[in-house]
């Protein structure tokens, strides 16, 4: 394969990206896509250096503060209790952007009538695991399913 312009590599990654996550904000997916080719482009993970790389006629420290500033934001992870195996098939399936893997379609199944506890379980499974990620989260009721919400959130310690 050709070695990719930097322009081609730019398109590339935007098409990509934006298919995946089609509600961004556009400067946000710029500064991601610059990050990316930066790193691509320099083999660095080290701002200065991924900066120096970028084909752009800013300054390079105004890319840097430009990039710092992008990975300072704080990263919210959204949380929806599944309520049955129906339910997450739905979701996998007919919801752009979420994808839920084969062994929770299979605890889903495997759990019958349980399957709602089930649901809150794993997200309060997903909740722990993601924390150390995160600056915060917010639980997504489905279709007036509150108390599967209020259920997620009970269970989770609420730091400050």
């Amino acid at each position: 394969m050709p070695p990719m312009s930097i322009p081609q590599l730019y398109r590339s990654l935007h098409s990509y990206l934006l298919k995946r996550i089609p509600d961004d904000c556009d400067s946000r997916l710029t500064n991601l896509i610059y990050l990316m080719m930066g790193m691509f482009l320099g083999g660095s993970v080290q701002l200065p250096k991924i900066a120096r790389k970028l084909p752009l006629r800013q300054q390079k420290w105004s890319i840097v503060k430009r990039l710092s500033r992008f990975l300072d934001n704080p990263v919210l992870i959204g949380v929806m209790p599944l309520y049955s195996l129906k339910h997450a098939q739905f979701l996998h399936n007919e919801v752009p952007g979420i994808t839920i893997p084969e062994s929770i379609f299979k605890q889903l199944e495997d759990a019958g009538e349980d399957a709602p506890m089930t649901g809150v379980a794993i997200a309060q499974d997903l909740l722990r695991a993601c924390a150390p990620l995160v600056a915060g989260a917010y639980v997504i009721p489905s279709f007036g399913r509150y108390e599967l919400a209020a259920e997620v959130v009970s269970a989770i310690p609420v730091t400050a």
